[in-house]
């Protein structure tokens, strides 16, 4: 049955106006003040980023790259991305590792290794870095052995981000980072991520660039974690105390 027309001027949602068809159509809604506006046409292109060639991380052909400087600069109090273009790593760091010694299966197959590691997103390095890092902080608080309680908590603290940007500058502080693990750095830094974690966000409270800063650490992890164990394990040798620490701070 259709219903019966309501009193002109009303704008209320549960007002409706019958229609030959019988169907009920709400009066003053968001949807009928959006279309009376004007349609705004972007001009950008749109481009998919989370690649070597993506805007984020490489600018200009051939003849640019050739020009630019082999030093890598890093904003990380920045909360957005930088503009900056990047290249990707040198030949000598573009493979997977064939042979691992950490005792884990060969996964994924072996075909891998026949692959670029540059068609991999740094989101997707970021993922993975995230449990390899978590699996290095539970194995460096699990000896000696104490409470359950305690254990949880301190690898609780050291895998937030706040704990993962103070190690990034930490490193970056000391230099230990190859120029090429610069890049990758900075390409994990530049990727585009969700949102950040509630306690992160705020004005003055500087969440963007902590939570950008915690993901470049865990996609240079990733990424050494697939392509040269050695050197991850040569870095991490040296970060007990400073995991320890920031696992302390409450």
């Amino acid at each position: 049955a259709s219903a019966s027309a309501t009193a002109p001027g009303c704008v209320r949602w549960r007002c409706t106006r019958s229609f030959p068809t019988g169907s009920q159509v709400p009066l003053g809604t968001h949807a009928a003040k959006r279309a009376s506006r004007p349609q705004r046409v972007s001009t950008k292109t749109c481009v998919k980023r989370g690649t070597w060639g993506s805007p984020e991380f490489s600018a200009g052909g051939d003849d640019d790259r050739a020009d630019k400087s082999d030093s890598v600069s890093l904003n990380l109090d920045a909360d957005d991305a930088s503009e900056t273009g990047m290249d990707p790593p040198s030949a000598g760091v573009q493979s997977f590792e064939h042979d691992r010694t950490d005792g884990m299966p060969k996964m994924p197959p072996s075909t891998i290794e026949m692959q670029n590691p540059g068609k991999w997103s740094p989101i997707a390095y970021a993922f993975l870095g995230d449990a390899v890092w978590e699996l290095y902080v539970r194995r460096l608080f699990f000896a000696p052995p104490t409470r359950p309680l305690e254990y949880d908590l301190k690898c609780k603290r050291a895998v937030k981000a706040e704990a993962q940007d103070v190690i990034l500058r930490m490193l970056l502080a000391n230099n230990i980072f190859t120029d090429d693990e610069l890049r990758i750095v900075k390409w994990g830094r530049n990727a585009s991520y969700g949102s950040i974690p509630t306690r992160l966000r705020g004005k003055g409270k500087g969440g963007h660039a902590i939570y950008r800063n915690a993901s470049a650490l865990e996609c240079v992890v990733g990424y050494l974690y697939m392509t040269d164990l050695a050197r991850l394990e040569f870095i991490m040798a040296d970060l007990g105390v400073a995991i320890d620490n920031v696992a302390g701070d409450k």
